[in-house]
């Protein structure tokens, strides 16, 4: 029964027919999808009105386009969105996601003859400390004694990377419709850095990379490399040298990346060399340094594993301590057991600003574009997922 006091606002004789009637859902869509900004295409605007009914009044239903969160994505070119630098959006469901993408890559393989992810890391390693032995084993000695270990660890990558063997020109190329803005090469010489630099200054950022046993010609060449050449950051390797970050051997050259003002990249991790001890990248050598020179710019390479914990720790301690993903997969940073738990916790909040990505597509053996779906499928917040991509390493390299 109608109650008295609503009874003047109906009709005598026909019953309100025009009510939308998917409001739950419709409602439960926009709360899903937070607070986004969105370019449509005209054929999405087309679509989000609801057919026709023939019949006069409000529309009875929500379009499907306005609910449906697991049909569209688009890729638009560099110059489609309205401020010029977006080259890739991605909207998954109309969207609960979508995601502007730009990238800095701490980790690119560039083109070159046909060679093996341990083969590249082995070539980088010979390339920058000649004392290191060279990659073929002793003929007394176990086939994957060394750096040749690297071959058994990672033989599953050996194929199915974009580190291809294609024109430069095309590569760099496909790099800008990937939304990779900038670019550090990896397993080449300074001097094929430097080239590339003059070629493509658009497109990478140099890493001198230098070996602590050269002493002050080491020191001397960064400060030619920064001055001359353009590059923007001294890279150091315990696994290449053989001696961790905190030993006092690499202090001239923290020295003068502190003066001339550019970040030092350090390696970070565990390695697989069996010729040398496990933990000479253990973040913990970072501490030392961060202390002694509080002014510098540090980047703890490759996020520490399977020390994460302690990596996000210090990151956390340290103003200028951040820390990169390179050659790790973002699939793996959430699955229980990986030893990622506490960099994606942390880095959704209390480090968002201290993370840098590298898709490290040579190493890892996947296409630049499946690595890069896999940092947007990570549950980040979107604007944290930009400074990952983005905006945290724009600020350590002075682009912003």
């Amino acid at each position: 029964m109608i109650k008295p006091h609503k009874r003047a606002n109906r009709h005598p004789k026909y019953k309100t027919a025009y009510r939308v009637k998917n409001w739950a859902a419709y409602d439960k869509s926009l709360r899903d999808r937070g607070d986004i900004t969105l370019w449509s295409s005209p054929d999405a605007i087309d679509a989000w009105t609801p057919p026709q009914t023939g019949k006069r009044g409000a529309q009875p239903v929500y379009s499907n386009l306005a609910i449906d969160r697991d049909h569209v994505s688009v890729a638009l070119s560099p110059g489609a969105a309205p401020d010029g630098r977006v080259a890739w959006l991605r909207l998954q469901a109309y969207t609960k996601e979508a995601v502007m993408v730009r990238i800095i890559d701490m980790e690119c393989n560039v083109p070159r003859p046909t060679t093996s992810a341990a083969e590249t890391v082995a070539a980088d390693d010979a390339s920058v400390n000649p004392r290191t032995p060279p990659l073929d084993h002793d003929s007394e000695r176990p086939e994957s004694y060394g750096m040749s270990n690297y071959r058994r660890i990672f033989r599953s990558r050996q194929e199915g990377s974009d580190s291809p063997v294609m024109a430069m020109d095309a590569y760099v190329e496909m790099l800008g419709k990937l939304g990779i803005e900038k670019a550090i090469p990896f397993g080449i010489s300074n001097e094929e850095v430097a080239e590339l630099l003059h070629t493509y200054p658009h497109r990478f950022l140099g890493l001198a990379r230098m070996s602590c046993h050269q002493g002050m010609g080491s020191v001397r060449e960064l400060d030619r490399l920064v001055r001359q050449e353009g590059f923007r950051a001294l890279g150091v390797s315990a696994l290449v040298d053989g001696l961790p970050a905190s030993d006092r051997r690499y202090y001239p050259l923290y020295t003068k990346a502190a003066e001339l003002g550019i970040p030092v990249r350090i390696y970070s991790s565990m390695n697989y060399a069996t010729d040398r001890p496990y933990d000479l990248g253990h973040p913990k050598h970072l501490d030392q340094v961060a202390m002694d020179f509080p002014e510098l710019f540090i980047i703890g390479g490759l996020g520490g594993w399977p020390w994460v914990n302690e990596m996000v720790a210090l990151v956390r301690r340290h103003a200028n301590l951040y820390v990169d993903t390179s050659a790790h997969r973002a699939k793996y940073f959430g699955q229980p057991g990986s030893g990622w738990d506490m960099l994606l916790q942390f880095g959704n909040t209390l480090i968002q600003d201290k993370v840098l990505v590298g898709i490290s597509a040579g190493l890892v053996g996947q296409p630049y574009a499946t690595l890069i779906e896999e940092y947007l499928a990570l549950p980040l917040k979107d604007n944290v997922k930009e400074k990952w991509l983005y905006g945290n390493a724009a600020r350590v390299f002075g682009l912003d």
